[in-house]
């Protein structure tokens, strides 16, 4: 699971943790969950074979959403989390590979960005505003 490196990427980002205090969610923000967070959701992934076999690379399409709620920090926290990670290592003038979490990350590019909101149910709930950021991981699998 290449899920935790990006956490860890994340979190040793001033930005990022001055909004969502570790929040850090896989798949949805548990109903008793506070906002604003970032959820990790897995939608695909490549796998690439030479003819030995499997080469050990994976390419998931990994979707974050940085929810809160209030828009102006779902925006704000989209912004942190596409600046932390997008083109990473090269935009921090790393050499790539990386080694992160155990995995060695060629590269991680952002390729799509969207917005969505889920009005309140009950009377005492608050709206969920939700940038949903989609990433193309480049790693090797140990």
């Amino acid at each position: 699971m290449i899920e935790p490196s990006l956490q860890l990427l994340l979190s040793q980002d001033a930005g990022v943790m001055s909004i969502v205090q570790g929040r850090f969610y896989p798949q949805r923000v548990p109903q008793d969950g506070a906002r604003p967070a970032i959820v990790f959701k897995w939608i695909s992934a490549e796998r690439w074979c030479h003819l030995q076999g499997s080469s050990k690379v994976a390419g998931p399409h990994l979707q974050l959403d940085c929810e809160a709620s209030v828009y102006e920090d779902a925006k704000q926290l989209s912004d942190y989390v596409r600046l932390a990670l997008d083109e990473y290592p090269l935009q921090q003038g790393l050499a790539t590979p990386q080694v992160v979490g155990g995995f060695s990350i060629q590269h991680i590019y952002l390729i799509d960005q969207r917005e969505d909101d889920s009005p309140p149910i009950a009377a005492n709930d608050l709206p969920v505003f939700r940038v949903m950021l989609d990433f193309r991981v480049r790693y090797s699998e140990t």
